[in-house]
């Protein structure tokens, strides 16, 4: 595969793919020496973020891998599953199957493609064959009292400000085609969270978000701040303490959302309307 260079948020995203590729190789390691639910829970949350990073900017070939890897993270939370020295080294087979391509994508250098993918369907098979009945199996995810701490307020505290910052980051460029497929994939993963913690606040806003972008694509500058906002209220509510809803749909995020697309002109020929009468004041 030939590198192409990198913009600056795809850089951004790619930088953090490789603090959690770091993440991943520590937690495993550890993982071989003694199996905990936390450790599966923090190698599950890398590489399902992972995957998401290399879906916003389609690097087919790392999401793919990432995926593999997710799923073969979440068998191992069944608690009767024992990881011998087979599975260790197809585990650890399976890390560098991810390693690889993302290392080449973050040094510019580049590398056979199909021969990794020939690689990964390998190795993936293997990992299939050896977890048998445990893989694909629905687990699901551990509770605070499994874990011995508050795991809604961790995610929170850890990994959501930077999926804001992200998002921060993008809407800083004006570019509606860098915003879009970063602000999609943000909601996908609020969705995502708050329906796997019962945080229904939390979905109805990445919901929203969805559908305002999907109605309204002329405005996703515009909506992208609104729902940035209201991402970031829902944050400080969980890390406050709120637990039943993770935030509130806010009422211009819900407008948007619930508008046709037919009334985005309506909308702006009012901002519109708003800028003269506003310039008009100052004279």
């Amino acid at each position: 595969m030939t590198i192409e260079p990198l913009d600056s948020i795809e850089q951004y995203l790619l930088d953090e793919s490789s603090e959690l590729l770091a993440t991943i190789e520590q937690n495993l390691l550890e993982l071989l020496e003694e199996k905990t639910v936390d450790k599966v829970h923090t190698l599950m949350r890398s590489a399902h973020t992972i995957k998401g990073s290399a879906a916003n900017y389609e690097l087919k070939t790392l999401e793919t891998i990432a995926h593999h890897l997710e799923d073969v993270f979440q068998a191992l939370y069944a608690p009767e599953l024992e990881i011998d020295s087979e599975l260790s080294f197809l585990l650890l087979e399976g890390y560098d199957c991810l390693k690889v391509p993302l290392n080449g994508i973050l040094s510019n250098i580049p590398y056979d493609e199909q021969e990794i993918l020939d690689r990964t369907a390998e190795v993936f098979a293997k990992l299939q064959t050896k977890l048998g009945d445990f893989f694909g199996r629905e687990a699901p995810l551990p509770t605070s009292e499994e874990l011995g701490f508050d795991v809604v307020g961790l995610i929170f505290a850890d990994s959501v400000p930077q999926d804001l910052q992200q998002l921060e980051t993008a809407i800083a460029t004006q570019d509606p085609q860098q915003v879009y497929p970063i602000l999609n994939s943000k909601a996908d993963f609020f969705q995502e969270l708050g329906m796997s913690y019962d945080l229904p606040g939390l979905v109805e806003i990445a919901q929203a978000t969805k559908a305002a972008i999907e109605y309204h694509k002329d405005h996703v500058l515009t909506i992208a701040q609104i729902a940035l906002e209201n991402f970031q209220q829902a944050y400080t509510a969980v890390l406050d303490g709120e637990r039943t809803q993770g935030g509130s749909l806010c009422d211009q995020l819900r407008y948007w959302a619930e508008s046709s697309a037919e009334n985005s002109l309506i909308v702006s020929e009012e901002q519109d309307n708003n800028t003269v009468n506003n310039s008009h004041s100052n004279l």
